[in-house]
């Protein structure tokens, strides 16, 4: 076997175990990580009638409060809706939307450990930044920040953070930072649950983010 023979297939392993681990393969720009966030922003879309009930929700699997959208059949909407363990792209969302079958949108209280399928689209707060890092599934605020770079012992928050690093607080919730407004506020990408119920682009005060912890976008593969 050549070296360079060796070398293709050592490469082709490590893609093959990084894919696996959730860790993206191939190179995603900050400026990428904010355009996959504005399009969660800018979806529109209009409800529709068979996107007010969730099939799966339902006993004896499910066990929760009745399932109702947060959106009812005709509104028209921008920003994708908030969905409890969601993940889904813009496409994903509005072709699965259309099929009749799923509800559009959910929150913590519908969650089903029980249930054979996911029967509601959108997306939640730890997909959005799951979604726009480029990672290949869902993870939740616990554990994403092993894919993030670590911040150094010189690192102010209120300065240096970037487009596409995140402000987690695990257990509770996470943003996308998109940048510092003119009062020095973060203006974050986020999927808010009620009474927002989607995805948006807001500032916060940082005293609503006390307790969060930055987690530095590392660019390109997670290696």
């Amino acid at each position: 076997m050549t070296s360079w023979t060796r070398w293709s297939c050592f490469i082709y392993s490590l893609v093959f175990c990084l894919t696996g681990l959730g860790v993206p393969t191939q190179t995603r720009s900050r400026e990428k990580v904010i355009e996959a966030a504005a399009q969660l922003t800018e979806l529109e879309w209009t409800a529709l009638q068979g996107s007010e009930k969730a099939s799966c929700l339902h006993p004896p699997a499910y066990s929760g409060p009745r399932y109702v959208s947060d959106y009812h059949s005709g509104q028209e909407v921008i920003g994708m809706p908030y969905d409890w363990g969601g993940m889904d792209s813009p496409s994903r969302f509005l072709t699965r939307l259309q099929s009749g079958q799923f509800g559009a949108g959910s929150h913590k209280e519908h969650e089903c450990p029980a249930c054979k399928s996911h029967c509601t689209v959108g997306i939640d707060c730890s997909g959005l930044v799951s979604y726009c890092w480029g990672l290949s599934r869902h993870y939740g605020t616990a554990e994403i920040a092993k894919f993030a770079k670590p911040a150094p012992d010189s690192f102010d928050v209120f300065r240096d953070l970037k487009p596409g690093d995140a402000l987690n607080r695990p257990g509770v919730h996470i943003v996308l930072f998109a940048g510092y407004n003119e009062k020095g506020q973060p203006l974050v990408y986020e999927a808010a649950g009620k009474p927002i119920s989607r995805v948006v682009k807001r500032p916060h005060a940082w005293a609503d983010l006390e307790g969060y912890s930055p987690l530095l976008y590392r660019e390109g593969p997670n290696l």
